[in-house]
């Protein structure tokens, strides 16, 4: 998978999995306050159109306004044009949904920076001339992600940022990994940030918002926790055992008891129970059969004793009679003598 790929994957799981996140962005970008149950749908779920194919995971409505964020790894001199391009494609798609022939309604827009550039503005812009000489301007929000410390990240509930939050020490990586003294700073700050975590999450959980009630706080962490492991382990594939002590400084053991892997365990362990039980139904049906066979021809047999009794055999000839019948019997015994 390449490097852009892996920073699509998160953001795109945060996105579908966890969409309650993108409240909090969309209030820190375009500085609205919708609280984080606020009703929110992703808007390719509604389309067939162009959207769903190429922008879907990115674009979304909160109550009835229309955004549209991308995550970008590193600086593209080609952004604004290609939010312009989408913002319209997204301006007309929800044109003809709402049946509008003379309106287009442009989505709130903004790109997430994951790396740093050189100029760093607020916002993205190109402009649009008309026939007529006039211009217009399309702005399109910029968020920096590495201008953005734990503490502002955690305030605002960006959650959504915290996998990537480990980039900002990419440059640093080399000399860690030949540096005791910097590795354990670096350690120590992925510790902070577990621990600043959980108390962001169980410091508002009175206010019952998704990632503390309808997912739980510790669950919540965990998925989160994931994400941000997925990265690091990408950034730092190179440095293998600096790997694995950010991997244990973040936690990784509790990642093994994740909800989902446990449930995809419990479902191979009910898979293997339910063949144990099947073969063992079948063996208990063959047993039966067998078992069944068995007491059948004991009643045939007492049967016959009681007839030939009441015919007047004695004990000894009866037992000859029935004997022939048996397994370890081949001989063909004596004649019947009638008393």
């Amino acid at each position: 998978m390449s490097t852009d790929s892996i920073y699509d994957s998160v953001f795109k799981t945060m996105t579908q999995k966890m969409p309650f996140l993108l409240i909090p962005l969309a209030n820190y970008a375009f500085g609205t306050s919708y609280p984080e149950d606020a009703r929110i749908s992703r808007m390719g779920e509604e389309y067939e159109g162009r959207i769903k194919k190429r922008i879907a995971d990115s674009v979304f409505r909160i109550e009835e306004t229309a955004f549209h964020i991308e995550c970008q790894s590193s600086w593209d001199p080609h952004m604004a044009m290609r939010m312009d391009r989408y913002d319209r494609e997204i301006a007309h798609e929800e044109a003809e949904a709402r049946h509008e022939h003379h309106f287009l309604k442009l989505p709130h827009s903004c790109v997430i920076f994951l790396r740093d550039a050189q100029r760093m503005q607020p916002f993205l812009s190109i402009e649009i001339g008309e026939p007529s000489g006039e211009t217009s301007e399309h702005r399109t929000a910029a968020i920096w992600v590495k201008q953005i410390d734990l503490e502002e990240m955690l305030e605002h509930r960006l959650f959504i940022l915290l996998p990537f939050w480990f980039m900002r020490y990419e440059g640093s990586f080399e000399a860690a990994a030949h540096d005791s003294v910097l590795a354990k700073q670096l350690l120590a700050e992925c510790r902070t940030l577990q621990m600043r975590f959980a108390e962001a999450l169980h410091a508002n959980a009175s206010e019952q918002s998704p990632a503390e009630d309808a997912e739980g706080s510790s669950t919540f962490q965990r998925r989160m926790t994931e994400l941000i492991i997925k990265v690091s382990d990408h950034l730092l594939r190179g440095y293998e055992p600096l790997q694995r002590e950010v991997r244990e400084a973040m936690g990784v053991k509790i990642l093994k008891f994740a909800d989902e892997r446990y449930a995809e365990e419990k479902r191979e362990a009910d898979e293997r129970y339910a063949e144990r039980e099947q073969k063992a139904r079948e063996e208990s049906h063959k047993q039966g059969l067998e078992q069944g066979l068995e007491q059948g021809a004991e009643l045939e047999r007492r049967r016959l004793a009681d007839s030939l009794r009441s015919r007047g055999f004695d004990e000894s000839t009866i037992d000859e009679v029935l004997s022939f019948g048996r397994k370890d019997d081949g001989g063909e015994g004596p004649a019947i003598q009638q008393a």
